[in-house]
């Protein structure tokens, strides 16, 4: 039966559920609320920026806050008003871009509360939760502004862009906010960030790979009154590549970057000041997706590939990790003109521990046509097993 719900002015950008909370994280934009002009040309710059000025000068709570709506089973709004309290609503150590990002704490079992909820005056749209935080990242650049006598301005800019991440802590039926800190480059995707031992491990690649400046990068931060500040890092991965898939478990983390083959990178993250690159595996294709499966083996879940970049198929690998300076692909399965969405989704795959085996979604054109199910598959210690497919 419908119980109650609650409506909240914004986005929905994901939620995690940790011990009978779930913690929903809406993305509201205030700038969409202001009567904001644009000059037609320079002419009109000074009074466009006056009447904007205005503008957030005569702006109230409600301009920038969102609003919310209880309604109960019958449909009777039974509350509404602003969402988070004005003491729930924190700053930023730095400006990380214009929105508010709210946290609400539902419990699983329990009724709706706006009164738990805490909000950051920031974007964000990469959820990572550990059990103890939840970190809401997003993509910020520097304002072109500053470069402003400079014709590659707008090169520049985009060179310095960095990543902001805001912590939540849980404790409880909460989570407060308690800390932001930013790096420098971008982020692929939830995975990219690994909480461990008071630290937090971000994945971040820097530059380009259509002029070969791409690098990727293992930063560590550690909070410090309020600010999350990088204490170690360790780059010189995937030069000219662009991250596929990144997997980080207690201090030993794996990286997987692509462009023409497949470095596989292992790293040694026992020491935060100074994380470590210790073994690289190059080999066609890649894995958009990586999976532990005990005993020193990962599994990889991507795409097939040519020694000169062509994407031929899909493709599962195990990687042997039992010696991190030396990783190894000890067995593979294809299917060649396939595809999978798993690194877009991981939710799609399936590790089916008890049975050591994985499901994997797969639709392929090939002489027989075309075809679009699940392929299962065993692990049975360095091989794996196509035992069934499901249409």
């Amino acid at each position: 039966e419908l119980a109650g719900e609650m409506f909240v002015e914004g986005e929905y950008v994901s939620s995690r559920a940790v011990d009978g909370t779930a913690r929903v994280i809406i993305r509201s934009n205030p700038q969409q609320n202001f009567p904001f002009v644009y000059p037609q040309n320079e002419n009109g710059e000074e009074i466009a920026e006056r009447a904007n000025r205005d503008a957030v000068m005569q702006s109230d709570l409600e301009t920038w806050l969102p609003a919310y709506g209880l309604v109960d089973a019958d449909g009777t709004t039974t509350e509404s008003g602003l969402l988070p309290d004005c003491g729930a609503v924190h700053a930023p150590t730095e400006f990380s871009g214009f929105g508010v990002l709210s946290v609400l704490n539902v419990g699983v079992s329990g009724d709706l509360d706006d009164h738990t909820t805490t909000s950051v005056l920031a974007p964000g749209n990469v959820v990572y939760a550990s059990t103890e935080s939840v970190y809401v990242a997003t993509q910020t650049w520097v304002d072109i502004a500053l470069f402003e006598d400079d014709e590659d301005a707008w090169e520049r800019a985009w060179d310095a862009r960095r990543t902001s991440v805001h912590r939540f802590a849980l404790a409880g039926d909460d989570a407060a906010y308690v800390a932001s800190g930013s790096v420098a480059g971008d982020i692929r995707n939830q995975f990219n960030l690994s909480e461990y031992d008071g630290h937090l491990r971000i994945v971040t690649t820097t530059g380009e790979t259509w002029d070969e400046t791409s690098e990727t990068h293992v930063r560590v931060l550690r909070e410090s009154d309020g600010e999350l500040v990088e204490v170690g890092t360790v780059g010189d991965m995937g030069r000219g590549e662009a991250v596929q898939s990144v997997r980080m478990i207690g201090d030993v983390g794996y990286v997987v970057t692509f462009r023409q083959i497949d470095p596989f990178y292992t790293l040694d993250l026992s020491d935060p000041e100074n994380p470590q690159v210790v073994g690289e595996l190059k080999i066609p294709g890649f894995s958009s997706y990586l999976h532990p499966i005990g005993e020193g083996r990962v599994l990889g879940v991507g795409s097939d590939g040519t020694d000169d970049g062509r994407i031929t198929g899909s493709k599962v690998s195990i990687f042997d990790v039992s010696d991190p300076a030396n990783p190894e692909e000890v067995a593979i399965w294809s299917a060649p003109g396939g595809w999978n969405d798993v690194g877009r989704e991981h939710r799609s795959f399936l590790w089916w521990e008890a049975e050591q085996m994985a499901v994997v979604p797969l639709t392929s054109y090939d002489e027989n046509g075309h075809w679009a199910g699940a392929i299962v598959l065993r692990v049975d210690g360095t091989e794996l097993i196509e035992v069934g497919r499901i249409d």
